[in-house]
């Protein structure tokens, strides 16, 4: 999976939905609530997050799709995905270890 732009992805899309101006320029709230929710935003370039928001950003269960059509499913902090952390200390999904990983990553 490429998944390189992504971070860039992000940083436009903090930057739109942290400003005043239009967020049609960047990015566009298509479904739902992109600020404290659940809601599908869509970026100018093709990629696609669907998911749970918190102060604009990416916060809690959710789906980044890129333009190409890979999907990276996860759970973010405040714009950042985070369940790899826990995968990357060796821990296996669906287990208590995991599960407890994640709720000290997550406020």
């Amino acid at each position: 999976m490429q998944f390189e732009n992504f971070s860039r992805f992000f940083k436009i899309l903090i930057v739109v939905l942290s400003t005043q101006h239009t967020l049609n320029a960047y990015a566009e709230c298509i479904e739902g609530n992109c600020v404290n929710g659940k809601g599908t935003l869509t970026s100018a370039d093709g990629f696609k997050y669907v998911g749970e928001w918190k102060n604009g950003q990416p916060h809690g269960q959710g789906i980044l799709t890129s333009p190409e059509g890979s999907a990276k499913t996860g759970i973010w902090r405040y714009g950042e995905p985070i369940s790899d952390n826990c995968k990357e200390k060796g821990l296996r999904p669906n287990t208590r270890a995991y599960q407890r990983c994640l709720l000290k990553l997550i406020d």
